[in-house]
């Protein structure tokens, strides 16, 4: 008796055991299965997150133009980008391996959830597995997946602590190091230092709360040194206002939940065929799951289990009014959402005295899913959606040429190292940006497909001495030309410019147009410097030249700002008419 009795033992131990295995091998294939259907560089930032990583570990990364440096930096939080670093020195072109890698994070998730201690987390991990959307992001290469598991991680380690009311040796450093990930993988994860030291003074552990995140924040520092917070502050400057951005963030929670759920968009669409039968549906079923999630948040406030309802809490704050509205940043809140679906549904039934039946509910998503899972993994990747440009850059470029481009995927399909163009600013100072280019070693450039690099095709298809244009697809909208300068030539130039400007310091003002005329012979593109020979030319007494030097530089940029300025500074304006520059007056 005492046999059977422990082979039922070890049974009821091994087959929850074999379920997960089984899961884990059933999301698995579908991560596999849905590999086909990804292109790399439709997200953007995925291409921005391999960049860098490659970047970190090759110490070279992005060059900067206007400061001609080869420092590995990224706008990014540098915390993925770090994680991809090793595989960039195993394997630097190897797609498929970064992808797998990311999947590990997703799988993880399932693991932490299936033993979360919580009667609802294998139903919600079951779900999570199954999940269309999580699949995809699993296998997509960016940080959303990784900072999921340090969410769930970390609302675990917490509860933990509550429980038990002790805050043990292991749980303070698995939240030192949760903590410093968080904010490392993405800029959102800041929102947990302050939970956590409020969770931990409330529970009465105020000095490890303060050793916690004062350890946390000094492994977050050295990260922040590869980092730049240039782009959240541009955004930050444009923002259009609290409420604007609420109300915008508000419909894209709605359907990032309709999507996250049932892999379908649009239900909240107010236009054309709103009201067809599936919409509907959707509409009702979001609407329904929502209120279970919502009874069990408030079920867990009422017993004092604060740590998942504060990280909600937080999340819908911060989301709600960050300036940037994608439905990949509510994915860490699926976890959570599938938690207190099952958990308020399991309080209902209760209260109609039924209890236990969220394994129905469990069963019912799945099938929800399935819609969304076959489309994802029948569907094949089109090959075509790679550009003509690139396959162009892949035949008539070798792997050691850089290219400069405004196109960030570039160098994921074809190896090549990238140089990013910031096309405004490039056409504005026209002789640092083609300077940089000659230091950065560059040889194509690569321009297009955006209304702000007009301007720069112009002027670029205006200097034969520096670029050759090889191709051109009108469909497309790219050019790419190839840098054909004498860098030696231009470097000789730069040299002389400079010299002239050391002269005019010293009021030498005949050895400065001396200087710069030869500089001007080298590279007759210069602008500056033809500018800077007619504010010389004047202060020798010489108009005529003067003009004559202006004139130059109208026929090379005809309306200039910096021309026509220069023009009204010298009192020249006399010298030209209406005929040669409206603009002039």
């Amino acid at each position: 008796m005492s046999i059977v009795s422990r082979k039922n033992r070890a049974m009821v131990k091994t087959f929850p055991r074999l379920k997960l295995a089984l899961l884990l091998i059933v999301s698995a294939f579908l991560c596999a299965g849905m590999t086909r259907t990804y292109f790399p560089g439709q997200l953007g930032d995925d291409s921005s997150y391999v960049s860098a990583s490659r970047g970190l570990a090759q110490n070279v990364g992005y060059s900067r133009l206007y400061s001609a440096t080869y420092f590995p930096e990224t706008t990014y939080p540098a915390g993925y980008p770090l994680l991809l670093m090793p595989l960039q020195w195993a394997a630097p072109q190897n797609i498929h391996l970064m992808q797998a890698f990311t999947a590990v994070f997703g799988l993880m998730s399932v693991i932490v959830l299936w033993y979360s201690g919580s009667r609802f987390g294998r139903g919600a991990a079951t779900l999570l597995a199954l999940n269309a959307v999580w699949i995809r992001s699993s296998i997509t290469i960016m940080s959303d997946v990784p900072f999921t598991l340090v969410c769930v991680l970390w609302a675990g380690l917490l509860q933990r602590c509550q429980e038990r009311d002790r805050l043990e040796r292991g749980c303070r450093l698995g939240l030192v190091v949760l903590l410093a990930s968080a904010i490392l993988l993405r800029s959102m994860g800041i929102v947990l230092f302050p939970l956590t030291l409020g969770l931990l003074v409330y529970r009465g552990f105020k000095w490890e709360g303060l050793w916690i995140t004062s350890a946390s924040s000094l492994i977050v520092l050295p990260g922040l040194v590869f980092s730049r917070i240039a782009g959240y502050r541009d955004a930050m400057d444009a923002y259009p206002g609290f409420w604007v951005v609420a109300s915008e963030n508000a419909k894209v929670y709605l359907q990032s939940t309709t999507l996250l759920l049932f892999g379908q968009e649009g239900a909240f669409d107010l236009t054309g065929d709103m009201w067809q039968a599936k919409a509907v549906l959707l509409w009702m079923a979001v609407f329904l799951f929502l209120g279970l999630f919502f009874l069990a948040i408030a079920k867990q406030i009422r017993e004092a289990r604060f740590v998942v309802p504060l990280l909600i809490l937080a999340q819908y704050i911060i989301l709600l009014v960050w300036p940037f509205q994608y439905v990949r940043f509510w994915l860490p809140l699926l976890p959570f959402l599938y938690l207190g679906i099952l958990e308020g549904a399991e309080e209902l039934a209760k209260r109609w005295g039924r209890p236990r039946t969220h394994h129905w509910l469990v069963v019912l998503l799945v099938l929800a899913e399935l819609p969304a899972l076959y489309s994802g993994i029948t569907k094949t990747e089109n090959s075509s959606l790679i550009p003509p440009s690139y396959h162009w850059i892949l035949s008539h470029t070798s792997v050691t040429d850089i290219v400069a481009t405004e196109k960030t995927p570039v160098w994921i399909h074809t190896g090549r190292r990238v140089v990013p163009i910031e096309p405004q600013s490039a056409a504005g100072d026209l002789e640092v940006w083609i300077g940089s280019l000659y230091e950065a070693d560059v040889r194509w450039v690569m321009l297009g497909d955006r209304p702000e690099s007009e301007d720069l095709i112009a002027a670029v298809s205006h200097m034969p001495s520096h670029f050759q244009q090889v191709y051109a697809d009108p469909v497309e909208g790219v050019h790419i030309f190839e840098l054909v300068g004498d860098s030696k030539k231009y470097l000789e130039a730069v040299g002389w410019a400079r010299a002239g400007m050391l002269f005019s310091r010293e009021s030498n003002f005949e050895q400065t147009a001396r200087s710069v005329e030869k500089a001007i012979a080298l590279q007759p593109w210069f602008l500056r410097p033809r500018l800077g020979l007619a504010e010389v030319w004047m202060k020798l007494g010489r108009p005529t030249e003067a003009v004559e030097a202006l004139r130059a530089a109208q026929r090379l940029y005809p309306g200039h700002p910096d021309v026509l300025a220069t023009i009204r500074r010298l009192n020249l304006s006399e010298a030209f008419p209406p005929d040669d520059s409206s603009s002039t007056r």
